[in-house]
């Protein structure tokens, strides 16, 4: 099942939706349509980078402008914040808005309300007619479910070492809902010779380093985790991993390689029943929390991971 390539626009076609006739997008654009003739409404969530939120506003007049509701998030918030929040209100589709690789365009990226990427399956077989109105545009708030699941999955009470030195992220609005709850605190509280943790502006790569020596390796990150999933929270389930590297010494369940991106890899571990799935640069998807990376939670998981067995 092949994963549908995000749309790519520029500022300059960003004008009234006219990137959704350009031909590269047409079977975005399809989808879009497809999706509205059913559903009226669409999530549209954006990464953490300066002006983003301006394309943002952009890109849900154009939405709109094809005659779908737009409820657009108050705020950035990580990719799995929109994942979760399309199956946790049973929505056939979100877009998660970031910029290209090249920093000159930009990329929408649709999922569906199994978590992961839109297949080409998903695509209508017939293209469809355009909806013939204009939709509307609110705002909602997908930080804070996201923040709630993420707490639900932390150790009440986790071991005092280690804690970060620093944690560098793009979502600042998080400090305060961390500072208000205790099981925030592997977040929160810091050590003078911890390491230093950095966080992707889509909230899905963690840089992780202790002062003085090199980032560990996705894979190092993956295996620590794996272990302690298994041996101390006595989880299981499949593994997925890019085609072509090691496998991981955890005894979890099954383990898939994959050939391709990440995109490939989100949508091959929206299908299965995942444990981890690890890929690079520093992306690790969790059980329970979507096949996309959340660098908080694997964050988290590894810090709980080295006060178990020590640093």
């Amino acid at each position: 099942m092949n994963a549908l390539r995000p749309a790519v626009f520029t500022a300059d076609n960003l004008a009234d939706g006219w990137w959704l006739g350009d031909p590269v997008n047409r079977s975005f654009r399809d989808f879009l349509l497809y999706s509205g003739s059913r559903f009226p409404s669409v999530l549209v969530g954006f990464a953490g980078r300066p002006g983003l939120a301006e394309v943002a506003d952009g890109v849900a007049a154009g939405i709109s402008q094809a005659g779908l509701n737009v409820f657009l998030a108050e705020t950035a918030t990580p990719i799995s914040a929109l994942t979760q929040a399309v199956g946790q209100r049973s929505m056939p589709l979100g877009l998660y808005l970031d910029e290209a690789p090249d920093g000159l365009s930009y990329t929408l990226l649709a999922v569906g309300n199994h978590g992961g990427p839109i297949t080409e399956a998903d695509l209508p077989e017939v293209p469809p007619s355009p909806l013939g109105k204009l939709g509307v545009i609110g705002t909602t708030d997908l930080a804070t479910p996201y923040l709630n699941g993420l707490r639900s999955l932390l150790d009440p009470s986790p071991d005092p070492h280690p804690r970060v030195s620093r944690l560098d992220h793009p979502f600042p609005h998080f400090e305060k809902k961390f500072g208000e709850r205790a099981e925030y605190r592997l977040f929160t509280e810091r050590l003078p010779d911890g390491p230093i943790a950095t966080i992707s502006p889509d909230g899905q790569s963690l840089r992780f380093a202790f002062p003085g020596g090199e980032p560990w390796t996705t894979r190092a990150m993956a295996e620590r985790i794996g272990h302690y999933l298994t041996r101390v929270r006595r989880t299981s389930g499949t593994i997925i991993g890019a085609k072509g590297v090691d496998l991981l010494p955890v005894e979890a369940g099954s383990q898939i390689r994959v050939e391709g991106g990440p995109l490939e890899y989100s949508s091959r571990a929206s299908f299965v029943d995942l444990l981890i799935g690890w890929w690079e640069p520093g992306i690790i998807a969790h059980q329970g929390f979507g096949p996309f990376g959340d660098a908080f939670l694997t964050l988290a998981y590894l810090l709980e991971a080295m006060g178990e067995g020590g640093v």
